[in-house]
């Protein structure tokens, strides 16, 4: 967020009620993260792996639609700060044709659902949001981005044993059968999308689902402390150039000269280039 806003970005944050630890409301209301175990309600013991896969998609789809409504709400309010002149900090100063959805993990799949309810939005980011439904979440009715789309992949695939995949009653082969859909899912929603897409592979010693934000940098020595701002910063860079590409129209960014042989990126692009 601060590498946005030091370019000139208005970098807007949205906590989330329920989702965040703690939200504080103007008036003084507290609300804390909710009961994850309460929204799904009496999980059988003893199901099978991939159905417990399923109910957990549930709540994930159900978290996305409230994260994503969440963002158009925000929208709505910079719209009317932009209007009016009791705001002096954002009257008439905000760019509306220039708005870009950024999330990491589920906050990655609410920014694409928002992305896919809401044309304001002009780019959409999903930084390691991938699940068994693919780069997306999957609703019934939902149509194809038209937005041009990152997303950054830095978690490996998990690949477990044949010893660990029997103790979750799973065959190997119903296993690759599995990953294999989840790739077919992701392969038609990066080809499907309108406005082009952009899949980017960061392949960095120490990568990981957390290197996104700074608490990596917290690693208790200095090797690992450096390795994880090297890798903060490859994401930075990577978000930044898609939406200087998308939304400022510049024709030449990292995007456009990856996969060098010493790259710690690789880049796949789909549909309309820019």
């Amino acid at each position: 967020m601060e590498d946005l806003a030091s370019r000139g970005s208005v970098v807007v944050a949205v906590e989330h009620p329920h989702s965040s630890l703690t939200v504080v409301f103007p008036d003084g209301r507290v609300v804390f993260a909710y009961d994850r175990q309460r929204l799904r309600g009496d999980r059988p013991s003893g199901i099978p792996y991939f159905d417990g896969v399923q109910i957990a998609m549930k709540d994930m789809r159900q978290l996305g639609e409230i994260e994503a409504a969440d963002l158009r709400f925000v929208l709505d309010q910079l719209e009317r700060l932009d209007k009016s002149a009791k705001s002096l900090v954002f009257f008439r100063r905000l760019d509306f044709s220039r708005i870009a959805a950024v999330g990491h993990s589920l906050g990655g799949m609410a920014a694409i659902r928002a992305c896919q309810l809401d044309t304001r939005i002009k780019a959409c980011v999903n930084q390691d949001g991938g699940t068994p439904d693919g780069v997306f979440l999957q609703y019934p009715a939902a149509k194809p981005l038209k937005q041009p789309f990152l997303f950054i992949e830095a978690t490996p695939a998990i690949t477990f044993t044949d010893q660990q995949l029997a103790e979750r009653g799973i065959t190997r082969a119903d296993w690759d059968r599995n990953a294999q859909a989840v790739a077919d899912a992701q392969e038609r929603q990066f080809r499907d999308s309108l406005g082009g897409s952009y899949k980017v592979q960061v392949r960095a010693p120490g990568m990981n689902h957390m290197s996104f934000g700074d608490a990596l940098l917290l690693a208790t020595t200095p090797e690992a402390r450096q390795r994880a701002l090297h890798n903060m910063l490859l994401t930075m860079d990577v978000t930044r150039a898609f939406l200087d590409k998308v939304l400022k129209s510049e024709a030449q960014t990292l995007l456009d000269q990856p996969n060098q042989p010493a790259s710690e990126i690789k880049v796949e692009v789909f549909g309309a280039r820019r």
